[in-house]
């Protein structure tokens, strides 16, 4: 598997940590959407804590706690936070559907079949 580069993790990181800066600053939240959003981006934060929990890195197949009913609970944590933060930062109804659909086929584009080639290659 090719190493990834230094400088395209940190640009990928400055880019999300850039898009969620404008997504705070340009959303009007109501109330409700913000209770709605952040209970679903808590269960996420809490799938991905109980995931990191029971995860041992490269030293065995992890089969306990949330590994035993989803394979990459860590993703689907990710997915959870990032679809509570479109709820709650409302920008316009038609926007966040936008960012929260080109959020979902980046993943299944791009990190979900980098997942199952690294799986793979062992």
């Amino acid at each position: 598997m090719p190493r990834r580069s230094k400088v395209f993790g940190w640009t990928r990181r400055l880019g999300v940590y850039a898009f969620v800066a404008w997504l705070v600053a340009a959303s009007d939240p109501t109330p409700a959407l913000v209770l709605g959003g952040s209970v679903i981006a808590f269960l996420g934060e809490g799938l991905r804590i109980w995931a990191a929990g029971h995860l041992v890195k490269s030293a065995r197949l992890v089969t306990t706690g949330p590994y035993a009913y989803v394979q990459h609970p860590l993703y689907l944590g990710r997915l959870l936070i990032f679809t509570g933060l479109t709820i709650a930062a409302r920008v316009e109804t038609r926007l966040n559907t936008a960012i929260l659909v080109a959020g979902y086929i980046l993943f299944f584009i791009y990190y979900l079949p980098r997942t199952l080639d690294a799986g793979l290659a062992r």
